[in-house]
Protein backbone atom coordinates (compact mmCIF):
# COMPACT_ATOMS: atom_id res chain seq x y z
CA UNK A 1 0.00 0.00 0.00
CA UNK A 2 2.60 2.32 0.88
CA UNK A 3 4.42 2.06 -2.92
CA UNK A 4 0.91 2.19 -4.57
CA UNK A 5 0.20 5.73 -6.12
CA UNK A 6 -3.30 7.72 -4.81
CA UNK A 7 -4.96 6.73 -7.73
CA UNK A 8 -4.33 3.12 -6.99
CA UNK A 9 -5.29 2.46 -3.61
CA UNK A 10 -9.02 2.33 -4.64
CA UNK A 11 -8.52 -0.67 -7.23
CA UNK A 12 -6.14 -2.33 -4.73
CA UNK A 13 -8.37 -2.31 -1.78
CA UNK A 14 -10.95 -3.66 -3.64
CA UNK A 15 -9.28 -6.74 -4.82
CA UNK A 16 -8.40 -7.21 -1.00
CA UNK A 17 -11.81 -6.80 -0.20
CA UNK A 18 -13.10 -9.41 -3.04
CA UNK A 19 -10.07 -12.07 -2.96
CA UNK A 20 -8.72 -12.03 0.35
CA UNK A 21 -11.21 -11.05 2.61
CA UNK A 22 -13.47 -13.82 1.93
CA UNK A 23 -10.59 -16.20 2.72
CA UNK A 24 -11.20 -16.09 6.49
CA UNK A 25 -8.89 -18.46 8.53
CA UNK A 26 -7.22 -19.76 4.75
CA UNK A 27 -5.63 -16.66 4.93
CA UNK A 28 -3.33 -17.32 8.18
CA UNK A 29 -0.16 -18.73 6.71
CA UNK A 30 0.24 -15.23 4.55
CA UNK A 31 -0.87 -13.38 7.22
CA UNK A 32 2.09 -11.84 8.58
CA UNK A 33 2.84 -10.46 5.00
CA UNK A 34 -0.30 -9.40 4.33
CA UNK A 35 -0.70 -6.90 7.15
CA UNK A 36 2.94 -6.21 6.21
CA UNK A 37 1.28 -4.85 2.98
CA UNK A 38 -1.38 -3.25 4.64
CA UNK A 39 -0.37 -1.71 7.45
CA UNK A 40 1.42 1.17 6.29
CA UNK A 41 -1.66 2.07 3.93
CA UNK A 42 -3.29 3.02 7.63
CA UNK A 43 -2.58 6.57 7.46
CA UNK A 44 -4.69 9.21 9.71
CA UNK A 45 -6.04 11.62 7.49
CA UNK A 46 -5.67 9.85 4.23
CA UNK A 47 -8.53 9.53 1.88
CA UNK A 48 -8.49 5.66 2.26
CA UNK A 49 -8.13 5.11 6.45
CA UNK A 50 -11.53 4.46 7.07
CA UNK A 51 -11.54 1.54 4.25
CA UNK A 52 -8.54 0.23 5.17
CA UNK A 53 -9.13 0.23 8.66
CA UNK A 54 -12.41 -1.69 7.97
CA UNK A 55 -10.15 -4.29 5.43
CA UNK A 56 -8.26 -5.02 8.53
CA UNK A 57 -11.19 -5.14 11.11
CA UNK A 58 -12.88 -7.68 8.68
CA UNK A 59 -9.27 -9.94 8.21
CA UNK A 60 -9.48 -9.73 12.06
CA UNK A 61 -12.66 -11.26 12.57
CA UNK A 62 -12.00 -13.85 9.81
CA UNK A 63 -8.62 -15.21 11.12
CA UNK A 64 -9.97 -15.02 14.77
CA UNK A 65 -8.39 -11.92 17.06
CA UNK A 66 -5.76 -13.82 18.97
CA UNK A 67 -4.08 -15.08 15.67
CA UNK A 68 -4.73 -11.84 14.11
CA UNK A 69 -2.87 -9.63 16.54
CA UNK A 70 -0.21 -12.34 17.00
CA UNK A 71 0.85 -11.68 13.76
CA UNK A 72 0.48 -7.54 14.21
CA UNK A 73 3.16 -8.29 17.28
CA UNK A 74 5.23 -10.10 14.73
CA UNK A 75 5.19 -7.31 12.21
CA UNK A 76 6.20 -4.89 15.10
CA UNK A 77 9.15 -7.00 16.35
CA UNK A 78 10.37 -7.64 12.86
CA UNK A 79 9.63 -4.53 10.53
CA UNK A 80 9.98 -0.75 11.29
CA UNK A 81 8.44 0.65 8.88
CA UNK A 82 5.21 -0.80 10.38
CA UNK A 83 5.57 -0.47 13.77
CA UNK A 84 3.61 2.98 13.83
CA UNK A 85 0.32 1.96 11.87
CA UNK A 86 0.64 -1.29 13.81
CA UNK A 87 0.59 0.23 17.49
CA UNK A 88 -1.65 3.08 16.22
CA UNK A 89 -3.85 0.04 15.04
CA UNK A 90 -4.12 -1.22 18.43
CA UNK A 91 -4.42 1.27 20.44
CA UNK A 92 -7.09 2.30 18.78
CA UNK A 93 -9.00 -0.75 19.24
CA UNK A 94 -8.25 -0.76 22.89
CA UNK A 95 -11.44 -0.17 25.12
CA UNK A 96 -10.73 2.14 28.18
CA UNK A 97 -13.88 0.88 29.71
CA UNK A 98 -12.80 -2.64 30.01
CA UNK A 99 -10.07 -3.99 31.68
CA UNK A 100 -7.12 -5.51 29.96
CA UNK A 101 -7.91 -8.75 31.41
CA UNK A 102 -11.37 -8.64 29.10
CA UNK A 103 -9.61 -7.95 26.03
CA UNK A 104 -6.46 -10.56 26.24
CA UNK A 105 -6.77 -10.91 22.58
CA UNK A 106 -5.09 -8.00 21.79
CA UNK A 107 -1.73 -9.35 23.47
CA UNK A 108 -2.17 -12.24 20.88
CA UNK A 109 -1.40 -15.89 22.09
CA UNK A 110 2.34 -15.29 22.22
CA UNK A 111 3.38 -12.75 25.19
CA UNK A 112 6.74 -13.21 24.26
CA UNK A 113 6.44 -12.03 21.15
CA UNK A 114 4.23 -8.94 22.12
CA UNK A 115 7.07 -8.01 24.90
CA UNK A 116 9.81 -8.32 21.96
CA UNK A 117 7.90 -5.97 19.49
CA UNK A 118 7.43 -3.61 22.61
CA UNK A 119 10.70 -3.65 23.69
CA UNK A 120 11.86 -3.07 19.54
CA UNK A 121 9.36 -0.10 19.42
CA UNK A 122 10.49 1.63 22.20
CA UNK A 123 13.52 1.47 20.67
CA UNK A 124 12.88 2.57 17.27
CA UNK A 125 14.91 5.31 15.58
CA UNK A 126 11.78 7.14 15.08
CA UNK A 127 10.66 9.10 17.85
CA UNK A 128 6.94 8.85 17.01
CA UNK A 129 7.03 5.17 17.01
CA UNK A 130 8.57 5.56 20.65
CA UNK A 131 5.81 7.69 21.85
CA UNK A 132 3.20 5.41 20.71
CA UNK A 133 4.79 2.43 21.65
CA UNK A 134 4.94 4.66 25.76
CA UNK A 135 1.48 5.48 24.96
CA UNK A 136 0.40 1.63 24.83
CA UNK A 137 2.59 1.05 27.63
CA UNK A 138 0.88 3.12 29.62
CA UNK A 139 -2.62 2.49 28.64
CA UNK A 140 -2.67 -1.38 28.68
CA UNK A 141 0.39 -2.12 30.77
CA UNK A 142 0.73 0.03 33.88
CA UNK A 143 3.11 -1.37 36.56
CA UNK A 144 0.43 -2.83 38.60
CA UNK A 145 -0.81 -4.74 35.90
CA UNK A 146 -1.50 -8.91 35.76
CA UNK A 147 -0.85 -9.99 32.46
CA UNK A 148 2.79 -9.47 32.62
CA UNK A 149 5.21 -12.03 34.27
CA UNK A 150 7.80 -9.44 36.32
CA UNK A 151 10.78 -10.78 34.18
CA UNK A 152 8.80 -9.05 31.00
CA UNK A 153 8.33 -5.76 32.83
CA UNK A 154 11.88 -5.88 33.23
CA UNK A 155 12.74 -6.45 29.84
CA UNK A 156 10.18 -3.39 28.91
CA UNK A 157 11.30 -1.20 31.24
CA UNK A 158 15.17 -1.76 30.19
CA UNK A 159 14.28 -1.21 26.62
CA UNK A 160 12.14 1.72 27.45
CA UNK A 161 15.00 3.39 29.19
CA UNK A 162 17.03 3.67 26.21
CA UNK A 163 14.24 6.52 25.05
CA UNK A 164 16.25 9.23 27.86
CA UNK A 165 19.09 9.50 25.71
CA UNK A 166 16.87 10.73 23.13
CA UNK A 167 16.45 13.98 25.51
CA UNK A 168 13.26 14.64 24.08
CA UNK A 169 10.69 16.53 26.60
CA UNK A 170 7.77 14.57 24.92
CA UNK A 171 9.48 10.99 25.96
CA UNK A 172 10.18 11.79 28.91
CA UNK A 173 7.03 12.86 30.06
CA UNK A 174 5.17 9.79 28.96
CA UNK A 175 7.96 7.13 30.25
CA UNK A 176 7.77 8.89 33.84
CA UNK A 177 4.53 8.56 33.82
CA UNK A 178 4.64 5.29 32.69
CA UNK A 179 7.06 4.58 35.95
CA UNK A 180 5.70 6.37 38.34
CA UNK A 181 2.07 6.07 36.99
CA UNK A 182 1.34 9.74 36.88
CA UNK A 183 -0.71 11.58 34.90
CA UNK A 184 1.08 11.88 31.26
CA UNK A 185 -0.64 15.61 30.65
CA UNK A 186 1.02 17.27 33.97
CA UNK A 187 4.27 18.62 33.16
CA UNK A 188 7.59 17.07 34.17
CA UNK A 189 8.32 20.51 36.30
CA UNK A 190 4.96 20.17 38.29
CA UNK A 191 5.47 16.54 39.42
CA UNK A 192 9.59 17.11 40.35
CA UNK A 193 8.22 20.76 42.76
CA UNK A 194 5.24 18.68 44.30
CA UNK A 195 7.41 15.91 45.50
CA UNK A 196 10.67 18.10 46.33
CA UNK A 197 11.82 17.26 49.88
CA UNK A 198 9.54 13.72 50.01
CA UNK A 199 11.51 11.15 49.98
CA UNK A 200 8.39 8.41 50.92
CA UNK A 201 7.89 5.64 48.37
CA UNK A 202 4.17 5.37 47.62
CA UNK A 203 3.38 1.04 47.65
CA UNK A 204 1.83 1.48 44.09
CA UNK A 205 5.26 2.68 43.17
CA UNK A 206 7.50 0.01 44.86
CA UNK A 207 7.41 -2.19 42.48
CA UNK A 208 8.56 0.28 39.43
CA UNK A 209 11.24 1.10 41.61
CA UNK A 210 12.13 -3.02 42.03
CA UNK A 211 11.69 -2.61 38.22
CA UNK A 212 13.86 0.18 37.55
CA UNK A 213 17.00 -1.40 39.97
CA UNK A 214 16.76 -4.70 38.12
CA UNK A 215 17.06 -2.92 34.56
CA UNK A 216 19.50 -0.32 35.26
CA UNK A 217 21.80 -3.42 36.27
CA UNK A 218 21.09 -5.99 33.43
CA UNK A 219 22.11 -2.11 31.48
CA UNK A 220 25.26 -2.23 33.65
CA UNK A 221 25.77 -5.41 33.23
CA UNK A 222 25.61 -5.42 29.54
CA UNK A 223 28.39 -2.26 29.50
CA UNK A 224 30.99 -3.74 31.49
CA UNK A 225 32.11 -5.82 28.63
CA UNK A 226 31.58 -3.50 25.67
CA UNK A 227 34.11 -3.04 23.28
CA UNK A 228 34.64 -0.34 23.08
CA UNK A 229 34.16 1.35 26.16
CA UNK A 230 30.07 2.40 26.77
CA UNK A 231 29.52 5.73 28.08
CA UNK A 232 25.41 5.86 27.60
CA UNK A 233 24.62 4.09 30.87
CA UNK A 234 26.54 6.84 33.18
CA UNK A 235 24.38 9.35 30.97
CA UNK A 236 21.37 7.68 31.58
CA UNK A 237 22.10 7.14 35.06
CA UNK A 238 22.73 10.89 35.78
CA UNK A 239 19.47 11.87 34.22
CA UNK A 240 17.61 9.21 36.60
CA UNK A 241 20.02 10.63 39.45
CA UNK A 242 18.39 14.14 38.68
CA UNK A 243 14.71 12.88 39.10
CA UNK A 244 13.63 14.03 42.99
CA UNK A 245 11.11 10.61 42.38
CA UNK A 246 13.85 8.35 41.56
CA UNK A 247 17.50 9.32 42.07
CA UNK A 248 17.20 9.31 45.85
CA UNK A 249 15.18 5.75 45.95
CA UNK A 250 17.20 3.97 44.01
CA UNK A 251 20.68 5.46 44.82
CA UNK A 252 21.81 3.31 47.08
CA UNK A 253 21.14 -0.20 45.49
CA UNK A 254 22.31 1.09 42.23
CA UNK A 255 25.52 2.81 43.64
CA UNK A 256 27.77 -0.05 43.76
CA UNK A 257 27.22 -1.74 40.98
CA UNK A 258 27.84 1.56 39.04
CA UNK A 259 31.39 1.41 41.22
CA UNK A 260 31.81 -2.26 39.56
CA UNK A 261 30.91 -1.36 36.24
CA UNK A 262 33.10 1.75 36.03
CA UNK A 263 36.01 -1.11 37.50
CA UNK A 264 35.19 -4.32 35.33
CA UNK A 265 34.99 -2.19 32.21
CA UNK A 266 38.55 -0.74 32.48
CA UNK A 267 39.43 -4.35 33.24
CA UNK A 268 38.21 -6.03 30.38
CA UNK A 269 39.03 -3.16 27.95
CA UNK A 270 42.28 -4.01 29.67
CA UNK A 271 42.46 -7.62 29.24
CA UNK A 272 41.37 -7.41 25.34
CA UNK A 273 43.72 -4.44 24.72
CA UNK A 274 46.75 -7.36 26.16
CA UNK A 275 45.56 -10.20 24.77
CA UNK A 276 45.62 -8.23 21.35
CA UNK A 277 48.92 -7.27 21.73
CA UNK A 278 50.73 -10.92 22.83
CA UNK A 279 48.87 -12.14 19.50
CA UNK A 280 50.17 -9.76 17.41
CA UNK A 281 53.05 -10.48 19.00
CA UNK A 282 53.34 -14.19 18.87
CA UNK A 283 56.71 -15.61 18.18
CA UNK A 284 55.50 -19.28 18.46
CA UNK A 285 55.99 -20.15 21.72
CA UNK A 286 52.60 -21.19 23.30
CA UNK A 287 53.13 -20.17 26.62
CA UNK A 288 52.85 -16.05 25.54
CA UNK A 289 49.47 -16.87 24.51
CA UNK A 290 48.55 -17.83 28.12
CA UNK A 291 45.42 -15.41 29.58
CA UNK A 292 46.67 -13.59 32.51
CA UNK A 293 44.00 -12.38 35.09
CA UNK A 294 46.30 -9.27 36.33
CA UNK A 295 45.18 -6.66 38.51
CA UNK A 296 43.80 -3.31 36.67
CA UNK A 297 46.88 -0.99 36.00
CA UNK A 298 45.82 2.96 36.73
CA UNK A 299 48.28 3.53 33.84
CA UNK A 300 46.12 2.30 31.78
CA UNK A 301 43.35 3.55 33.17
CA UNK A 302 44.38 6.82 32.77
CA UNK A 303 45.60 6.28 29.18
CA UNK A 304 43.27 4.67 27.43
CA UNK A 305 39.46 5.12 29.85
CA UNK A 306 39.15 9.14 29.48
CA UNK A 307 36.15 9.27 27.83
CA UNK A 308 34.61 7.35 30.16
CA UNK A 309 36.21 9.02 33.62
CA UNK A 310 34.84 11.93 32.31
CA UNK A 311 31.27 10.32 31.84
CA UNK A 312 31.51 8.72 35.49
CA UNK A 313 32.57 12.32 37.22
CA UNK A 314 29.89 13.73 35.38
CA UNK A 315 27.32 11.28 37.15
CA UNK A 316 29.55 11.43 40.60
CA UNK A 317 29.13 14.76 40.04
CA UNK A 318 25.58 15.23 40.34
CA UNK A 319 25.58 13.95 44.14
CA UNK A 320 27.34 15.87 47.26
CA UNK A 321 30.97 15.69 47.26
CA UNK A 322 30.77 14.04 50.47
CA UNK A 323 28.10 11.27 49.43
CA UNK A 324 30.42 8.88 47.89
CA UNK A 325 33.11 8.53 50.82
CA UNK A 326 30.22 8.11 53.58
CA UNK A 327 28.35 5.30 50.96
CA UNK A 328 31.46 3.57 51.20
CA UNK A 329 31.87 3.83 54.75
CA UNK A 330 28.69 2.59 55.24
CA UNK A 331 29.38 -0.71 52.55
CA UNK A 332 32.48 -1.06 54.59
CA UNK A 333 30.69 -1.25 58.23
CA UNK A 334 27.86 -3.30 56.57
CA UNK A 335 30.23 -5.70 55.31
CA UNK A 336 32.33 -6.32 58.32
CA UNK A 337 29.20 -6.60 61.17
CA UNK A 338 28.31 -9.57 58.13
CA UNK A 339 31.16 -11.04 57.53
CA UNK A 340 30.57 -14.72 58.84
CA UNK A 341 27.06 -14.68 56.15
CA UNK A 342 29.85 -13.98 53.33
CA UNK A 343 31.27 -16.83 50.96
CA UNK A 344 34.32 -16.70 48.95
CA UNK A 345 36.38 -14.27 51.41
CA UNK A 346 39.26 -15.27 50.27
CA UNK A 347 38.71 -14.36 46.90
CA UNK A 348 40.62 -11.15 45.83
CA UNK A 349 38.29 -9.52 42.58
CA UNK A 350 35.41 -7.83 41.86
CA UNK A 351 32.07 -9.92 41.49
CA UNK A 352 29.56 -9.37 38.65
CA UNK A 353 27.40 -6.76 38.11
CA UNK A 354 23.79 -7.50 40.73
CA UNK A 355 25.17 -10.04 43.22
CA UNK A 356 24.62 -8.07 45.97
CA UNK A 357 26.52 -5.57 48.31
CA UNK A 358 30.25 -6.05 47.78
CA UNK A 359 32.18 -7.79 50.58
CA UNK A 360 35.29 -6.47 52.60
CA UNK A 361 38.06 -7.26 50.08
CA UNK A 362 35.79 -5.87 46.80
CA UNK A 363 35.00 -2.79 48.95
CA UNK A 364 39.11 -2.25 49.00
CA UNK A 365 39.77 -2.82 45.60
CA UNK A 366 36.86 -0.21 44.72
CA UNK A 367 37.85 2.19 47.13
CA UNK A 368 41.76 2.22 46.05
CA UNK A 369 39.88 2.69 42.14
CA UNK A 370 37.78 5.20 43.21
CA UNK A 371 40.64 7.06 44.71
CA UNK A 372 42.33 6.93 41.75
CA UNK A 373 39.67 8.33 39.16
CA UNK A 374 37.74 11.10 41.08
CA UNK A 375 39.57 13.83 41.59
CA UNK A 376 39.83 14.37 45.20
CA UNK A 377 42.27 17.53 44.99
CA UNK A 378 39.55 19.82 43.77
CA UNK A 379 37.16 19.21 46.72
CA UNK A 380 39.14 20.41 48.85
CA UNK A 381 36.25 19.80 51.93
CA UNK A 382 37.32 15.56 50.96
CA UNK A 383 40.73 16.18 52.11
CA UNK A 384 40.32 18.10 55.31
CA UNK A 385 37.02 16.12 56.71
CA UNK A 386 35.76 13.42 54.60
CA UNK A 387 38.82 11.03 54.07
CA UNK A 388 39.69 11.25 57.48
CA UNK A 389 36.27 10.40 58.74
CA UNK A 390 36.44 7.32 55.85
CA UNK A 391 39.85 6.96 57.91
CA UNK A 392 38.63 6.77 61.03
CA UNK A 393 35.54 4.56 60.48
CA UNK A 394 37.88 1.99 58.31
CA UNK A 395 39.67 1.74 61.54
CA UNK A 396 37.18 1.76 64.18
CA UNK A 397 35.48 -1.16 62.33
CA UNK A 398 38.71 -2.99 62.03
CA UNK A 399 39.32 -3.00 65.77
CA UNK A 400 35.65 -3.93 66.55
CA UNK A 401 35.61 -6.88 64.19
CA UNK A 402 39.28 -7.64 64.69
CA UNK A 403 38.27 -10.93 65.69
CA UNK A 404 35.92 -11.72 63.17
CA UNK A 405 38.28 -10.44 60.00
CA UNK A 406 40.82 -12.80 58.25
CA UNK A 407 45.11 -11.91 57.69
CA UNK A 408 43.94 -11.43 54.17
CA UNK A 409 40.92 -9.21 54.74
CA UNK A 410 43.25 -7.24 57.58
CA UNK A 411 46.44 -6.75 55.05
CA UNK A 412 43.95 -5.19 52.82
CA UNK A 413 41.84 -2.74 55.06
CA UNK A 414 45.21 -1.79 56.53
CA UNK A 415 46.63 -0.83 53.10
CA UNK A 416 43.68 0.97 51.99
CA UNK A 417 44.18 3.20 55.17
CA UNK A 418 46.97 4.02 54.02
CA UNK A 419 46.16 4.95 50.65
CA UNK A 420 43.33 7.02 51.96
CA UNK A 421 46.26 8.65 54.22
CA UNK A 422 48.21 9.44 51.34
CA UNK A 423 45.64 11.20 49.67
CA UNK A 424 45.11 13.69 52.78
CA UNK A 425 48.44 14.01 53.34
CA UNK A 426 49.15 16.74 50.33
CA UNK A 427 46.53 19.17 52.07
CA UNK A 428 47.80 18.34 55.55
CA UNK A 429 51.72 18.67 54.82
CA UNK A 430 51.49 22.28 53.34
CA UNK A 431 49.32 23.34 56.91
CA UNK A 432 51.94 22.19 58.59
CA UNK A 433 55.04 23.90 56.81
CA UNK A 434 52.53 26.71 57.77
CA UNK A 435 52.87 26.30 61.27
CA UNK A 436 56.56 25.38 60.98
CA UNK A 437 57.44 29.12 59.55
CA UNK A 438 55.47 31.17 61.45
CA UNK A 439 56.86 29.24 64.53
CA UNK A 440 60.45 30.34 63.24
CA UNK A 441 59.48 33.80 62.32
CA UNK A 442 58.28 34.25 66.17
CA UNK A 443 61.12 32.84 67.45
CA UNK A 444 63.55 34.98 65.03
CA UNK A 445 61.04 38.61 66.65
Amino acid sequence: MSHAAMNIRPTLLTIYETHFVPLRERLRPALSGFLSGILPGLDTGTDHFDRTNQLLENVCEGVEPPYFYTCIWQCVANNSPVRLPAISYVLAHYSRKLSMEDQLFLMGNDIGLMVSGLCAAVQDSSVLVQRSALDLLMVCFPMQNKQLLYADMVRLVTAALSTILRRDMSLNRRLYSWLLETDPSVSLLQVDNSDTGNNHTPKHQSVAYDLLNDALKIILKKCSTEIPLDVKPYRLLTSLFDKPQIGPVILDSVLYDVFRTLYLSCLHQQRHRSSSVRCVSFNGDLTSLKNEDGALSKQFVTKHCQELMKNANLLFNTLQSYYIWSYIEKLYVDAVRNIKNCKFRDKCHINEIGTGPPYVLEICILTDFLLDIIPIESYTESTSNILPSLFTKIVSALRSNIAELNDHEITQSLQLCTRILSKIQPVALPQSKKIETETVEEGMS
